[in-house]
Formats: structure tokens, sequence, C-alpha cells
């Protein structure tokens, strides 16, 4: 293999990331997908996914557009490209974030709506037990940039900056290990040039397991360890070298399954890594499937993003994506497809690949853009497209962008109508439920109304007020057609 140019490894592993993300997202287990699941081939197509925020609804999204794993990827890459990378990212590129975020999960949202209020999620007492249990993968799948802007640099220093980008949403040592080991992974392939042998990887990782395994610094980290430590609801020491030690444990069975050659199964080698599991979204189930896809089908690239991205059952897009990552780190962008370069913001992914490997000297008018670029209103963006979508009380608006950089981002407004058909809704005009004392008693009596929970009370509540039938509810919220009816009378407007 001939010498691929840092450029075209940066280019390559971020594209491949974003690649591997938008042909996985249709396939992931939590998204939401209308269209049909057995329809997998090597190209992006376009699906209908089913969004209950603002309230319930079906988008359809586009051939080639990634989720939330490459909208974090690309902050995190405008925001090192700042004088400060942490605070433009925590206080600017998050929090914005939540304004166009597609298909993101739980603990990253509650992290970028904490941040958007100025509140650190370790010290946030009401969230901090859920912010030390967040172990999933949302760290992970963003960090990519911070190695490639680096790959010149210390490994250790590069990996302390990226536990520090991962504390920003997730404090539990399968997040933060999952992240580490993934950058020592890409750092690795970013700077090796010749040939690579067989499960070379899995053994550089297992090689370099104190470095990448290390607890985080004492001295740059050492009030956010004295919180884990104290504050987080478990031994947090204990708990980093169990899961460290399990990871290990990871690798080496990766090792021998691959050792296994063609006779190994994919399938049951991924459910003994626990990648079916219901921890299969963790950070460091993540990167131990990513570098097993990765070992196994490094020689025909597109095999090692596709067959993840449609393993139904799996994290698919985050798996495809880190996959993509490892790939292009290592083979670069002449391998990757026609079809494949329809990816959305093909050119602007490039853009962004050659100012994270420009000369530091290079970058102070960029820094200038970023700053202006997020302080502007969104109305300064220019519009694409737009999509409504109507529901009885409200009109939901798909506003389709174009940011002075290039990239596209879709943004959601609502409006909602006071005037309504219905003659009884248990909603009123202002939004008010209105419920007396005496349908409470009723409610606390009615023993099928006691079995339900609040959250499934309030789902059909909120249903009803967008106009959706009785049908179509007893359908989403599954419950019974009896609850539903005895639900909505409770909460009738007088």
């Amino acid at each position: 293999m001939g010498d691929i140019s840092k450029l075209e490894k940066a280019q390559g592993a971020l594209l491949a990331s974003a690649i591997g993300d938008a042909l996985g997202w249709p396939y992931e287990f939590n998204s939401g997908n209308q269209s049909c699941r057995n329809y997998q081939d090597d190209r992006f197509v376009s699906w209908k996914r089913k969004n209950r925020s603002p309230f319930w609804h079906v988008e359809t999204i586009e051939k080639g557009n990634y989720s939330d794993d490459t909208q974090l990827m690309l902050a995190v890459a405008r925001s090192l490209l700042s004088e400060n990378w942490m605070k433009t990212f925590t206080d600017i590129e998050y929090p914005f974030w939540l304004k166009y975020e597609r298909g993101a999960g739980r603990a990253v949202k509650r992290a970028a709506s904490l941040w958007e209020k100025g509140v650190v999620p370790w010290q946030c007492r009401e969230y901090r037990k859920d912010y030390f249990m967040a172990g999933g993968n949302g760290g992970a799948m963003r960090i990519l940039p911070h190695v490639i802007k680096n790959q010149d640099d210390n490994i250790g220093n590069i990996i302390d900056d990226v536990i520090a980008d991962v504390i920003i949403s997730h404090g539990h040592p399968r997040a933060i290990l999952g992240a580490t080991c993934y950058s020592y992974a890409l750092y690795y392939l970013l700077n090796k040039q010749d040939v690579l042998s067989f499960a070379e990887l899995v053994d550089i990782l297992i090689e370099g397991r104190k470095i990448w395994g290390a607890a985080p610094n004492q001295d740059r980290f050492f009030d956010w360890l004295e919180v884990a430590q104290n504050e987080s609801g478990y031994n947090y020491s204990v708990e980093w070298n169990n899961c460290y030690t399990n990871m290990i444990k990871g690798l080496d069975y990766v090792k021998q399954a691959l050792n296994d050659g063609l006779l190994s199964d994919d399938k049951i080698v991924l459910e003994n890594i626990g990648a079916y599991s219901n921890v299969c979204g963790a950070g460091d189930i993540a990167v131990l499937t990513a570098v097993y896809f990765f070992s196994k089908y490094v020689n025909t690239p597109e095999l090692a993003i596709s067959v993840p991205a449609f393993s139904v059952g799996l994290d698919t897009d985050t798996i495809a994506s880190m996959t993509g990552g490892l790939i292009g780190s290592f083979c670069g962008i002449d391998w990757i497809p026609l079809e494949w370069k329809s990816i959305q913001d093909y050119s602007y992914i490039c853009s962004v690949a050659n100012d994270l490997c420009e000369d530091k000297h290079a970058k102070i008018e960029k820094k200038r853009k970023i700053t202006s670029f997020l302080a502007d209103d969104i109305q300064q963006m220019k519009v694409v497209d737009s999509v409504n979508i109507e529901s009885k009380y409200s009109t939901l608006k798909i506003t389709e962008y174009r940011t002075v950089f290039g990239q596209t981002i879709y943004i959601k407004s609502i409006n909602r109508r006071t005037e309504t058909n219905s003659v009884s809704k248990p909603i009123d005009k202002e939004g008010s439920i209105k419920i007396s004392i005496k349908e409470i008693e009723s409610i606390l009596k009615d023993e099928a109304l006691r079995r339900i929970t609040l959250k499934k009370a309030l789902d059909i509540v909120w249903l009803k007020y967008q106009g959706e039938d009785e049908k179509k509810i007893v359908k989403q919220v599954r419950v019974d057609k009896s609850i539903v009816s005895k639900v909505l009378l409770a909460f009738q407007q007088k």
C-alpha cells in the first residue's frame, strides 16, 4: 500500500464515519423506522421516521442523511478550531445542537439541556446519579476530530482531551473507556502507512491497554474525580477497574474469534461481546464491535461498513459510524464508491478534514467565522426547503437550512391552532388540564386505571390533544380501548 496523505486519511475517516451513520440509521433498534426493515443493500435509502417530539408525527429522512452521531462529531470539529474548544462546545455548539438534533439518545440530550442552562451535569444534584450511570456510546462516537487534529501529538495528551470531551455528557467508565480505546485505535491507524497484519489492531490495543485504560489524570480531572468517587452512587475506582478488565477480556475474545477466520459467525461473536444485549449501546461494547468488524473486513472496506450498518438488532448507526472512522483512518478516501459520495454534506465534511489538518496559524480567520456563525440568528441562514406536517391542533414545520459553513441542518418549529371542531377535549385553549378532586378519587378507586403509569396517562391526553382518534391512541400507547376512554373521560373539560 502506497503512502496515504494525512489529509486523505482525515477525509476518509470523517466521510466513512458519516456514511456508516447514514447507512445504519434506518436500521437502528430505536430509529422509529416505519419503512420496510428488510430493504438493505449498499445504497442510501429514503425512509419514514416516526417521532414523538414535539408531537407524534412521521417525517421523511432523505437518502444519505446522517444522524446525531455525525452532527456531534462535526460540532466537536468546529469547536476544536476555536481558542478554547471545551468552552466553545459546552457554551455554544452543544446547546445549539439541540435545535437541529436528529436521532439522539437521552443522555446526550439531557446533558446538552443542562449546559444550555449553564448547569454542569456532575454538579447538578437532580441529575448527578443519572449522569454517572450514563455509559452509552454518545461520547465515543464524536471524538474522532480530536485524534485527526492532534495526530502528531503524544497519544496521552489526546486521550486527556478525549476524556474531557466525553465527561461533558457521560460519566460512567464504560463511556469513557470506550472512547479512549477508540481514540487509541484511530491514532494508530492514522499514523500507520505500511501493511496491516491480520488482527494487528487488536494486538495493538491489548499492548496499549495501560495507556488508553489509565484512570483520568489526577491533575487535570481532580475535581471531577472527587465528585465521581463521592457522589456517583458506587465506588468509581472499582467500577473503572471492572470495566477495564472486561474490555481486555473482550479484546482477547475478539482476537480468538478472528483467529477462527471464516469459521467465525458474526452473530455469535457479537452476542458474546454483548452487542445484542440490553446494554448494546454502551461505549465499551461499541468499540469492541467496531474493532471486530474493522479487523475482519478491512481488506473489503465497503463490506466493513455495510455489514454492521445492516445488522438489525445492533446499534447500527453508531457501530457502522465508528467502524467507518477506523476504515477511513487506515484506507483514506480513494476506496469510497461513487454512490456513497452522495452522503449529506460531502463537500463540507471534506472541508472540515482540511481545516483540522491545517497548520494552527492558518486557523485564525476560521475562528472568527465560527464565533459569528453561532451568534447569528437562525433566520440568517439560507433556507433550502421546508415541509409542513399537519395535526388536528398544530402544524409542525421542518425547515432545511444551509449554514454559512455549508452544513445542512433541519430545524422544527410548531404552530398551535386554538380553533377546534371537537366538542370536548382534555385540554383547554390555554393549554390547561382540567380535573376535579372527585375525578381523582374516581381514578384511584378504578383498579384498571391504577395499573397504568402516569406517563401512559399523559401520553393518552397529549395524543388526544394532537387530534388522534382513540383507535390510533390505543395502538400507539399499547393499552386497552377501555383504559383510553376512562382516562379521557376523567380529563374532560367541563
